[in-house]
C-alpha cells in the first residue's frame, strides 16, 4: 500500500458504504485523485473501467457524506 493510499485508508476509516468492496473502491478512487490532484477523473483512473467504476460508485444511493464518515473525521479533528 502506497503512502497516498495509506493516508486515504486512514482518512476514510469511518466509511460504511454497506459493502467492503464499495469501501475499497472509495479508497482506490480517493488515492488516485489525491496522487495527482490536477488530473480529471478519467486521467486519474487510467482506464475506462476505472472511470466507469468511479461513476457507478458516486451514483450509488448508499454513497453520501454521512456514509463516507467525513463528518466524524471532521468532528474528531476539531475536538
Amino acid at each position: 500500500m502506497g503512502m497516498v493510499e495509506n493516508r486515504a485508508a486512514v482518512a476514510l476509516r469511518y466509511a460504511d458504504l454497506g459493502e467492503v468492496r464499495r469501501n475499497q473502491r472509495l479508497v482506490q478512487l480517493v488515492s488516485a485523485l489525491a496522487a495527482i490532484p490536477s488530473h480529471s477523473l478519467p486521467q486519474a483512473g487510467g482506464t475506462w473501467a476505472a472511470t466507469k467504476a468511479a461513476c457507478r460508485l458516486w451514483a450509488n444511493p448508499t454513497v453520501s457524506a454521512q456514509a463516507i464518515g467525513i463528518w466524524q473525521l471532521m468532528i474528531k479533528k476539531v475536538s
